[in-house]
């Protein structure tokens, strides 16, 4: 495979994971459920970020796609609160 294809394989599978994150998210019935679902978030951002020397760097398509997620988890929990 050339870089460019590898390059779109990842954004592919990155924006599947954060369509998944969200339904994950809007599913979550309890408090139990929003804390796996806030483990996805972590996870997320760790799988996706390139980890140099114990520092994450994001590129901006995963930030935004991070924040979305935050902001989903608070929304969630007021819904749940």
């Amino acid at each position: 495979m050339n870089k460019r294809a590898i390059d779109r394989h990842d954004r592919e599978l990155q924006n599947e994971a954060f369509w998944k994150g969200l339904r994950v998210i809007q599913s979550c019935e309890n408090i139990f459920h929003l804390e796996v679902a806030q483990k996805y978030t972590d996870l997320f951002i760790e799988l996706f970020c390139k980890n140099k020397k114990g520092t994450l760097f994001a590129t901006e398509s995963v930030a935004h796609q991070y924040d979305t997620l935050q902001v989903a988890l608070k929304e969630q929990k007021k819904k749940l609160n």
